[in-house]
């Protein structure tokens, strides 16, 4: 057996081992996530915080450059060519992306491992389904692409979506379920924004993560958690964090805090 068909037959097993130990359809969740995904990607946009966080992650990716943040760490020089415009535009589907599953996910599949915080975790992407089930409620995005993900203590899908009313307009879309004890939270919606060659920088209510792999093979994770008040985005803590997970369980850098305020 090959490692790629190591990892997928290794996600098949997370995948029945969760449904038989809370006795719960997967796949329902999965709608459950990615519907309330769907909301609060409406929610971004109706509200214009679709452009206050444009305008947050494009200021943090120029901040972490132009400071030298992250000094000796993997940059964020790949998401440099973000722009308010685009990051809004990707949020609501206007922008013209031509994206599919392998594009958008490709380079994460397979196994990590890493430090979040002081905590290990392993982490297992699924290979891309091209022909995922389709999403109800009426109404709802068309599911182009899917990736199934164990985090560790949650588990994920994402997907490439076509939006209903404009077929040809795509969205990536994702839902995380964390695991306390025994039972499965409530589902973390999450909205990403395509960046070059392969990097996402994935939304969630409270975080903002940019996301890529290295040429040497390093998932890197970079980002803040942030509040919204009266139209106005802050950094939770005027701090920052990189995580960097690699293929070797052997090998777990530190994980990284550093300080950073926007409208610098």
């Amino acid at each position: 057996m090959t490692a790629s068909q190591e990892h997928v037959a290794e996600c098949r097993r997370i995948r029945e081992r969760l449904e038989r130990r809370f006795d719960v359809d997967l796949r329902a969740r999965r709608d459950e996530g990615l519907v309330q995904a769907e909301a609060f990607r409406r929610d971004l946009v109706n509200r214009g915080r679709d452009v206050v966080l444009a305008e947050a992650i494009v200021d943090f990716c120029r901040l972490a450059s132009e400071r030298k943040l992250l000094a000796g760490r993997p940059g964020l020089g790949g998401f440099a060519g973000l722009t308010t415009k685009g990051v809004a535009e990707a949020i609501r589907g206007t922008g013209g992306q031509r994206l599919d599953g392998e594009a958008a996910f490709g380079r994460f599949t397979g196994r990590w491992f890493g430090l979040w915080e002081r905590m290990k975790v392993d982490h297992a992407w699924d290979r891309i389904d091209h022909d995922p089930p389709p999403l109800g409620p009426e109404g709802m995005p068309r599911p182009l692409s899917e990736q199934f993900a164990w985090l560790g203590e949650a588990f994920c899908y994402h997907i490439v979506a076509a939006l209903p009313q404009r077929l040809d307009a795509r969205i990536i879309l994702g839902t995380v379920h964390h695991i306390r004890g025994d039972k499965i939270e409530d589902p973390v919606p999450h909205v990403a924004v395509a960046a070059p060659q392969g990097r996402l920088v994935w939304i969630t209510p409270q975080h903002v993560f940019c996301e890529e792999v290295t040429p040497d093979e390093r998932y890197v994770i970079t980002g803040f958690a942030y509040a919204i008040t009266a139209g106005r985005l802050s950094i939770k803590d005027n701090r920052g964090f990189q995580a960097i997970y690699t293929r070797s369980p052997a090998d777990r850098p530190r994980f990284f805090t550093f300080g950073v305020s926007l409208g610098e």
